[in-house]
């Protein structure tokens, strides 16, 4: 509505002339006509699918197109007659939310792709945004900071005025809010303080200065760059003291409560996988189990480590950043000494690689990840010819004496690491340096068997999507025996199978992908 007003006190502008009846009753046309048009939109586009239905032609594709098609279509057919195209847009964006939604695998396919779609147009636009801003503002910075026209003390006393009346009118209007509209619910000036900051962003406002024209009666609308100065420097300021004031009034960096019914279920799910690996009677389906309790390992452990602050995980970086380097370290070393074959150190260059690209999907700090980088870089520069023979494909099978070399390396690089952690005791929490020592003596037990391909490979293998699958199985047994002992809530429950059907449609995937791999492969 707020644009809309806006788009009328332009055309008073370009025109020369106002009438406050005539504005008012053609504000109330335009809203009533966007919506209508917003609407008779939306009942189309439910006619179109109900023929898409009714000839059998169904797609996900299809479907999605005409969602995204929704708004720019409401949006040009109002403009087009004359009526408010941001009106008709809202309308059909809000009509198509209250869409009744049915319990299919078509409609829960297209629910999925489409929740994902738009947040990600949502982000992009987002981002557009000040892009633009960006750009039109090196445009018009220096021609307003220089220009005679304007002086720079009222320019800037101008921005400050306006941003100190925004903040103002943000806090009043929340103390209005919660102290007549919300009486009974109890809210601190400290909480009022902190959404009078944090919820200045400047979208909309940036929106509707440029649907500012450049002509104004077949003149250059010279204004236009000053209000574009003015807006882009407000935004600009209020983000700025955003960012100073809010640690202030935050209660500092603190971690997420750790969800401890979560934990017990997996820690359930992980003692009936092993009581299933001790009746296993094949080795590969023990091997497989073993993979599967490992998975559940490293869900707890990263359940646990979104817990922690920033600092802690920032603490586990490090120590990860460590262990990587020692790894590199003494494997190079190995194959400069000769006791590791060519194909020895290709395969154990991979399962560093592997571990590598692990950390770096892992939220790192500016520092820690350029630290990580250069780190790379310069082993890189040092030893180009290891990193040559890194990179080519691994043409002849690894023999028996391969994998004896790189268990004696992985062993040899573990004493170091352990050294390492052991020394770092009084540095890290102790905690966090038990955690990583249990991990590396699990992988140890995986390094030392008998047959050690196996185990690296055996996720490559069907019978560990077997195994997967039948883990997810004994996760939900879990997750409802929690629900109905009403150790868990119904919301609760059913968060934690969301997160297992997305998980098991995950494993299924790679379990259609492994064929198409292994041809290519060949």
């Amino acid at each position: 509505s707020g644009v809309t007003a806006l788009q009328f006190a332009i055309v008073a502008l370009t025109t020369g002339s106002f009438s406050a009846a005539n504005a008012g009753f053609q504000l109330l046309f335009s809203s009533i006509g966007g919506g209508l048009v917003g609407y008779l939109i939306v009942w189309l586009k439910r006619r179109i699918l109900r023929f898409i239905e009714k000839i059998s032609a169904q797609d996900v594709t299809v479907y999605l197109l005409i969602e995204l098609l929704l708004p720019f279509a409401a949006y040009l057919l109002a403009e087009m007659i004359g009526v408010s195209g941001i009106i008709a847009a809202v309308v059909a964006g809000v009509a198509q939310a209250q869409r009744k939604r049915r319990i299919s695998l078509f409609d829960a396919e297209l629910a999925n792709i489409s929740e994902s779609t738009w947040s990600t147009i949502v982000f992009t636009l987002n981002a557009l945004v000040f892009l633009f801003l960006g750009i039109e503002l090196s445009q018009v910075f220096s021609p307003i900071w220089e220009s005679n026209n304007y002086a720079n003390w009222h320019l800037v006393i101008t921005i400050l005025v306006i941003t100190a009346v925004i903040f103002l009118v943000r806090f009043l209007f929340l103390l209005f809010y919660y102290w007549f509209l919300q009486s009974k619910k109890q809210v601190s000036m400290n909480q009022v303080a902190l959404l009078t900051f944090g919820g200045v962003k400047g979208t909309v406002s940036l929106a509707a200065i440029f649907i500012l024209p450049v002509m104004v009666h077949d003149a250059p609308f010279h204004e236009r760059g000053l209000l574009l100065f003015l807006t882009a420097c407000v935004i600009l300021l209020t983000l700025i003291i955003s960012v100073m004031v809010l640690p202030y009034l935050a209660d500092g960096e603190a971690a997420e409560s750790v969800d401890f019914n979560h934990l017990l279920i997996l820690e359930d799910v992980i003692e009936q996988l092993e009581a299933e690996e001790k009746q296993e009677l094949s080795d590969k389906g023990r091997l497989a189990i073993d993979a599967v309790i490992n998975s559940y390992e490293n869900r707890r452990w990263e359940l646990y480590r979104n817990s922690l602050t920033d600092s802690e995980k920032q603490e586990i970086q490090e120590i990860q950043g460590l262990i990587l380097s020692i790894e590199q370290d003494g494997l190079d070393e190995a194959y400069r000494n000769g006791k590791v074959s060519l194909n020895g150190y290709r395969f154990y260059s991979r399962f560093i690689s592997q571990q590598q690209h692990s950390l770096a999907k892992q939220i790192l700090s500016f520092f820690s990840f350029w630290l990580f980088f250069i780190q790379r870089f310069i082993r890189i520069l040092i030893h180009p010819r290891l990193f040559l023979q890194r990179q080519q494909q691994l043409k002849a099978a690894l023999k028996q004496r391969d994998i004896s070399e790189v268990q004696k390396i992985y062993l040899k690089n573990s004493e170091y690491i352990f050294h390492s952690l052991s020394n770092l005791e009084d540095v890290y929490d102790s905690s966090l340096i038990n955690f990583f020592i249990r991990q590396r003596e699990m992988s140890i037990k995986r390094f030392e068997h008998s047959n050690f391909i196996e185990t690296i490979m055996i996720e490559q293998d069907p019978i560990f999507v077997k195994k997967v699958l039948w883990g997810y199985y004994l996760e939900r047994k879990t997750i409802d025996e929690y629900e109905v002992a009403e150790k868990i809530s119904t919301i609760s429950a059913n968060e934690y199978r969301r997160n297992v059907n997305l998980l098991e449609s995950y494993a299924m995937s790679r379990a259609e992908e492994q064929p198409k791999q292994r041809m290519f492969r060949r």
